[in-house]
């Protein structure tokens, strides 16, 4: 499946104060993730990019969707994201201000079963 100019978004409106944050201009091209006879250990993929905030997201991930174990290689990037307009967010969850920052966060995990 594919998404273009998609928006994710994860409304708290009973926190104090209340959350409203999302990835914006979303999109995700997710391909192999049926009953497809594919031999490789990773045989879907699921790619997605985004805006957050003044920033971009990048996301890479091989999966084996079928498997009884999680299986996965993911790669993700957050780059340059305006943590101040995630301000609402970290007040509600965290109970402090950002006064100014910018996020830039890389992630690489995986977990490959024996199948």
């Amino acid at each position: 499946f594919e998404v273009f100019n998609g928006k994710i978004q994860y409304l708290d409106p009973v926190a104090s104060p209340p959350v409203d944050i999302f990835l914006d201009n979303t999109h995700i091209l997710a391909s192999n993730l049926s009953n497809v006879e594919d031999t490789t250990l990773l045989p879907a993929t699921v790619i997605a990019t985004a805006d957050i905030y003044e920033g971009k997201m990048n996301f890479n991930m091989r999966i084996n969707a079928l498997a009884i174990d999680p299986t996965y290689d993911l790669n993700a990037e957050i780059k340059n994201a305006n943590l101040v307009k995630l301000n609402a967010f970290f007040k509600a969850y965290g109970d402090f201000d950002i006064n100014k920052g910018i996020l830039s966060w890389p992630l690489k995990t995986e977990s490959i079963s024996a199948m």
